[in-house]
């Protein structure tokens, strides 16, 4: 039996609005981005799609919106015969088509440039395959059968090779696009559709400090420069980013959850190293006579054989693990969440360095607009003028960039609203994601008003309730 590849083509029309989700054309995305000469970055995704419609808003928060270059999603999605039924209406089969409801829902985000990027312009393949277990078996002839039999209660079991196939398609995707357009990835992220993240990960990326006209470092500093992103300290509006992890010959991955190896859920990589890492399941057999085989230890056999740095200290993250586990069979929106505990140690250790480092950009702003009512004095005048400029035009609920002032503001004016860069995880889940992220607070995610839209992505909810259908 061969895997059945699904189009999107194919997906939309087995839902109800076929008109109203994405697909991916290239000659509907030609839209030029500011960031694209900073360069451009990857997201790939990989794996069963639950809890995605309850987790995909910190994605954007924490790893599009405040990215300074132009991203990138690349999605591979995938059931199988083992527990899922081939069925639409199959509550369980279902949650996998909420990656294009919940795309289409979330319609994009506004990025540091004031520039409104939709996920029909950064999603660049969204394929969902449908993978029996005997032509998954097929596929890794080679070293299926003697990996289950020679670790018959440890991985590398079916569920472990269903998820390496998973990031190697993904990685696929990655490397045929690339083969077309020539781009060459800055950085190549490792993500999960069950992952919430809780960190910032360019504040982690870079040092970014309020840029300063007066400080004699920053008078000279060229504004927005290609050559140097990623390389030297470089002014974007009124920020200065300063690189404090390099591209170089590492993976960065998260402290914790290491298991005898490392992280294995989520990562930041050069293009280069991405490729070994995605493409871990055509190594098995020589992992095989390393030692036993599960996901993190094949990410440190893998490091070690290609000589590659493992770094969990520059590049922890604030995540966790939400896991849907349906109340009833039916219908798809009765359900809950729970937390796996992945992110507790990173937590830990990310809260008093992050706290500090938020305490000063805080400094730097003001944090309410009464205190345009108060004696406020601010050393620099520039800054001041930005600040009250910023005041002006959160008041007036719009977003207006202009060569002094970019969106890094509404990453920072609110900081310490719960669960905004803010690495110290909440004690529970909430089920409704309205309660993590409240809308009215982030300009830079869009949503979509189409009642059509949302009644698809409440149907097709993997975790939390329904939103409400604006008239």
């Amino acid at each position: 039996m061969n895997s059945r590849i699904y189009t999107v083509a194919e997906l939309l029309q087995r839902l109800t609005d076929h008109g109203q989700f994405l697909s991916h054309d290239d000659s509907l995305s030609f839209s030029k981005f500011k960031s694209d000469k900073r360069g451009y970055v990857a997201l790939l995704y990989s794996g069963t799609a639950r809890s995605f419609s309850a987790n995909f808003e910190s994605h954007i928060i924490n790893l599009m919106a405040g990215c300074p270059y132009t991203v990138h999603l690349f999605l591979h999605t995938y059931t199988n015969d083992n527990y899922l039924q081939q069925q639409l209406n199959n509550s369980e089969y279902a949650n996998y088509l909420s990656v294009n409801s919940t795309l289409a829902y979330f319609e994009g985000y506004t990025n540091l440039d004031n520039q409104r990027v939709f996920f029909h312009h950064a999603v660049k393949a969204n394929v969902f395959e449908y993978v029996p277990s005997e032509t998954l078996r097929q596929i890794y002839k080679d070293t299926y059968d003697i990996s289950i039999k020679r670790f018959p209660s440890h991985p590398p079991v079916p569920s472990v090779y269903y998820m390496w196939h998973s990031q190697r398609r993904s990685e696929e995707l990655r490397q045929k696009y690339m083969n077309e357009t020539k781009i060459v990835y800055k950085w190549t992220f490792r993500m999960r559709h069950d992952g919430v993240y809780y960190t910032n990960w360019w504040q982690r990326a870079f040092n970014v400090i309020v840029y300063n006209s007066s400080d004699p470092t920053h008078k000279n500093l060229t504004h927005d420069v290609a050559d140097d992103w990623g390389i030297y300290r470089t002014r974007l509006y009124d920020m200065v980013y300063e690189p404090r992890i390099l591209l170089r010959n590492a993976f960065y991955i998260p402290f914790g959850w290491s298991n005898g190896g490392y992280n294995d859920q989520f990562a930041a990589l050069s293009s280069v190293n991405a490729n070994h890492y995605f493409m871990r399941i055509l190594h098995v057999d020589r992992m095989l006579n390393g030692s036993i085989v599960h996901p993190e230890t094949s990410i440190r056999l893998i490091a070690q054989w290609n000589n590659i740095i493992v770094d969990n200290i520059s590049g922890t993250m604030c995540y966790d693990i939400v896991r849907v586990f349906p109340s009833t069979p039916l219908p798809t929106n009765n359900r809950s969440c729970q937390y796996k505990g992945s992110g507790q140690e990173d937590c830990r250790r990310l809260c008093p360095k992050l706290e500090e480092i938020n305490k000063k950009l805080r400094n730097d702003f003001i944090q309410d607009p009464s205190a345009l009512k108060q004696n406020v004095t601010l050393n620099n005048k520039q800054i001041q003028s930005l600040l009250f400029q910023h005041i002006s035009r959160m008041n007036n609920q719009t977003l207006s960039i202009s060569i002094q002032s970019s969106s890094f503001y509404y990453f920072y004016r609110y900081i310490n609203t719960k669960n905004i860069n803010d690495p110290c995880l909440s004690e529970t889940w909430s089920k409704d994601q309205g309660n993590n992220y409240e809308s009215y607070r982030f300009s830079f995610v869009l949503r979509s008003s189409n009642s059509k839209i949302i009644t698809q992505y409440n149907k097709l909810l993997t975790c939390g309730t329904s939103v409400p259908i604006i008239s």
